[in-house]
């Protein structure tokens, strides 16, 4: 649930229920909060009261507070008010108690860490939308996208937001006089710090307390109650002074529409124009620079990037500043991880290996298989059934032949018994009953043979026209099955090919080479960058991360500056500039601007927030002997070299509705604004195109005229 929901059901639900809700509040954002107190009070207990009479005030307004989603922002400046409160209260109640000397050493233990109530006081002053993400996330340790849900915002809009408040805050503590190593927080005031100190005892009081209080209105700890009661006194004044400034603002706006009215009108010149200083137009010279400083680099820099995937650490690295040759090993990367996972990989390799193979072979074996019906088992099969129905054909012909026989004798027979019918013996009678059996067996052998023929003929039949397409589709199957049991198991092979010859890559990524001659140079970024670890022995570095550059020191050089948003504009390729390093102030050398990034630099931990600077490199033409990489030089970039233009001082120009005016002082004495056309700048005068001759004379500065604005021209 949201805190909203769980605020919501407190506010309405009685019992368990609602103190359940709150029990998830004050353990969702009570470490926040202990954390908020223990930075601006120093003795814990007062810590622990401000705890209690912040989720007090909490309980207080719960019925009157409308939360979308976390209420972590709104609790932080209700910590920081109570804790102050207290502060003040505890710091009131030793000046009343304690003797001078006492009070002089108790001054000295409370100024011992201002980090704490300095940091919160500035959070608590910084606008909503960049105190609610610092809260959620540097004080609550909350992700980016938890931030983003709780406050309904793109994660881009709260990491850009995050980082701005950071930096807001962090040049408030350093015109403070808080050094920014202190950022962002100080060792006792880690978010892990505060969890581990918000007990489950404490959690439990402040419960107690707040059950209490919200039956009988009073607090188990007095000094709690007395907290509660002042911030929330101290909220009322505050909200009531609000609504006095939106009614002032209200009653104002008639006031307002008449001093706009009042500027829109022209006003004539008044007073003694003879006192005003002038300025005489003349034509000449007019040249714009620009100054930056920067470094002196090589022109030629190498890079050895870390191709191994992942992370990995640094086992060896020459010292930064060697000078080595082309080949020579600069840095070497631990691969002892790689080896073990390349052995590995290669018994995978082996059992793939294998398993190809034996795909291979029972693909050849189905194939094989296939030949064998197809040429050998279906041709003795259709070969055995023909010869039965030939042999069937000839036993038929002969079962034939002798049933006509037997039936021929048996006519003859019947044929001499019926020539002698009174001459009829025994053996006629056992001949007839011979020759009888004999036409029976006869004709049964003549069905049998007929039986026996039709039989073969449909076996023939069965395996011409279904049983050999059935027997090869039933193979070809098994052969296309096999062949593609063999491809997946090649492609196995050759992936797991491909894993072992990208794990030798990556154990030869782990020495990098020197590409050329040169000066090794670690690629750390001065004043640091978030997230960039610093290049060392032992560090962690990440894929495609810089690890060193190889600096040509026969090449030529160039000055690396970085130019501001408002003077990147004027920049060109090929501008002439004049360079003086730091180290030879007597010596100038000439170059040129080579090079301007197209998109800002990233911001340092030292830059201001405000500030975005392009990479700009200016060529050294004639470069000093003893130049040295990493000097620190200065160069004036001539941008402008005008030879004959009017110009007037930056201060005699006044800019009003988009236009540039300037007051021109009139031979009789009057002043007459004119409108003008302007040009380049060289940081204290200003070309003029149009609107000015030259003998002319303008005021210097305009501004001692009593004049609302300048009078429009016909």
């Amino acid at each position: 649930m949201t805190d909203g929901q769980l605020l919501e059901r407190f506010a309405a639900a009685q019992g368990e229920a609602a103190e359940l809700a709150f029990e998830v509040l004050v353990e969702r954002h009570g470490p926040m909060v202990l954390r908020v107190c223990r930075g601006v009070l120093a003795d814990s207990h007062e810590a622990q009261d401000a705890f209690q009479a912040t989720f007090l005030v909490l309980v207080g307004k719960a019925r009157t507070l409308w939360v979308r989603d976390s209420i972590g922002p709104w609790l932080h400046q209700v910590a920081y008010r109570t804790a102050a409160c207290a502060r003040s209260a505890a710091a009131r109640r030793r000046r009343h108690e304690q003797a001078a000397a006492e009070r002089t050493k108790e001054s000295q233990v409370e100024t011992q860490d201002e980090l704490g109530p300095v940091l919160h006081e500035e959070i608590a002053r910084l606008p909503d939308r960049f105190r609610a993400p610092l809260v959620l996330c540097d004080l609550e340790g909350g992700t980016y996208e938890q931030a983003a849900r709780h406050l309904g915002w793109p994660v881009g809009i709260v990491k850009s937001r995050l980082s701005r408040g950071r930096d807001r805050l962090r040049d408030r503590l350093l015109r403070r006089g808080i050094a920014p190593c202190a950022w962002p927080l100080a060792p006792g005031l880690r978010l892990d710090d505060a969890k581990a100190l918000v007990s489950p005892t404490l959690v439990q009081s402040t419960i107690r307390g707040i059950s209490q209080f919200v039956t009988s209105r009073t607090v188990l700890r007095e000094s709690a109650a007395i907290l509660t009661l002042e911030v929330l006194r101290t909220m009322t004044i505050i909200r009531s002074l609000k609504t006095a400034a939106v009614l002032l603002a209200l009653a104002a706006t008639t006031s307002g529409v008449d001093l706009l009215a009042q500027k829109e009108a022209p006003v004539v010149p008044t007073g003694d124009t003879d006192a005003l200083s002038t300025y005489e137009i003349k034509r000449g010279p007019l040249k714009s620079t620009f100054v930056t400083r920067g470094v002196i680099e090589a022109t030629r820099n190498p890079s050895l990037i870390n191709q191994v995937a992942g992370r990995t650490t640094i086992a060896s690295i020459v010292p930064e500043r060697t000078k080595v040759k082309k080949g020579d090993l600069v840095c070497e990367l631990d691969s002892t991880a790689l080896k073990d996972q390349l052995t590995n990989q290669q018994i995978v390799v082996q059992e793939s290996e294998m398993a190809a193979q034996k795909a291979k072979l029972e693909r050849e074996l189905a194939e094989i298989t296939l030949n064998e019906y197809a040429q050998g088992t279906y041709v003795q099969e259709r070969a055995a059934l023909q010869g039965a129905i030939a042999i069937g054909q000839s036993s038929l012909e002969m079962a034939e032949a002798r049933l006509e026989r037997t039936r021929r004798a048996r006519q003859r027979l019947n044929d001499m018994i019926a020539s002698k019918p009174e001459t009829k013996t025994s053996a006629d009678l056992l001949a007839e009953v011979d020759l009888d059996d004999r036409i029976d067996a006869s004709e049964q052998t003549l069905v049998r043979e007929k039986k026996g023929i039709e039989l073969a003929k449909i076996k023939h039949d069965v395996l011409e026209k279904y049983r050999r397409n059935k027997t090869i589709h039933l193979l070809k199957l098994d052969i296309e099955t096999a062949r593609g049991a063999e491809f997946a198991k090649r492609q196995t092979l050759d992936r797991e090919r491909k894993k072992g010859a990208n794990l030798e890559d990556q154990i030869r990524f782990c020495k990098l080479y020197a590409p050329n001659d040169g000066l090794v140079l670690y690629a750390n970024a001065p004043g640091g960058i978030a997230g960039q670890p610093t290049i060392k022995q032992g560090a962690t570095v990440r894929e495609r991360q810089i690890i060193v550059t190889v600096s040509d020191l026969e090449g030529p050089f160039w000055l690396h500056t970085k130019a501001k948003e408002s003077y990147v504009d004027q920049l060109r390729l090929g501008l002439r500039a004049q360079i003086k390093v730091d180290a030879f102030p007597d010596e100038v050398m000439t170059g040129a601007v080579e090079s301007i990034s197209p998109l800002p630099a990233p911001h340092t931990s030292l830059q201001r927030s405000n500030d975005k600077l392009y990479g700009t490199n200016v060529r050294i033409e004639n470069r000093l002997s003893d130049l040295r990489l990493g000097m620190t030089a200065s160069a004036e970039i001539l941008v402008h070299d005008l030879d004959d233009v009017l110009s007037v001082p930056l201060q005699a120009v006044r800019h009003d509705d988009g236009k540039d005016y300037v007051a021109v002082k009139k031979p009789d004495g009057n002043v007459d604004w004119r409108e003008v056309t302007l040009g380049a700048s060289d940081g204290k005068r200003i070309e003029v195109k149009r609107g000015l001759e030259s003998g002319e004379r303008v005021v210097d500065r305009p501004l001692d005229l009593k004049i609302k604005k300048p009078i429009p021209l016909p």
